[in-house]
């Protein structure tokens, strides 16, 4: 039995809506497509091969200098900075991974520690949990003997 001509009616109406909706689609995708690719000249694929490559530049290991540090007990020193500036800045990082640390000035520098320990070996398990989490420039320091 075919369909009543009001069903053909809204059957039209469904399948133009449709028709209209996705040829817009399409459109806007193509739009999209020619303005990414449309900033660069020459064929699609010279316009791939000539795409810059950001250049990593690896910056030297910061040496922390702790002759002149004194202290009685093991920590873990992760910077020691002459300005308080970099100093709030470089705890603010370590706050971002949630690690606690304070602030020990001595001889005009700040020495951002992490942990305050009776023995190495504590110090130690502290210092290769830093290091995974990517501070790399952590030292176990300790009472000079």
């Amino acid at each position: 039995m075919p369909p009543s001509p009001r069903a053909q009616k809204g059957y039209m109406l469904v399948g133009m809506v449709f028709w209209f909706i996705s040829r817009g689609i399409f459109y806007i995708m193509l739009y999209l497509l020619a303005f990414i690719i449309g900033g660069m000249d020459g064929p699609i694929l010279e316009r791939i091969k000539n795409i810059p490559i950001p250049r990593i530049q690896l910056r030297p290991r910061q040496q922390i200098n702790t002759s002149n540090f004194n202290i009685s007990y093991y920590t873990v020193l992760t910077g020691a900075f002459a300005s308080p500036a970099e100093t709030a800045t470089h705890q603010g990082k370590l706050a971002e991974a949630r690690i606690r640390s304070h602030v020990i000035i001595q001889n005009g520098l700040h020495y951002v520690c992490v942990g305050r320990y009776m023995s190495a070996n504590e110090a130690n398990i502290t210092f290769e949990k830093l290091r995974d989490k990517g501070f790399s420039t952590a030292i176990v320091a300790g009472p000079v003997q």
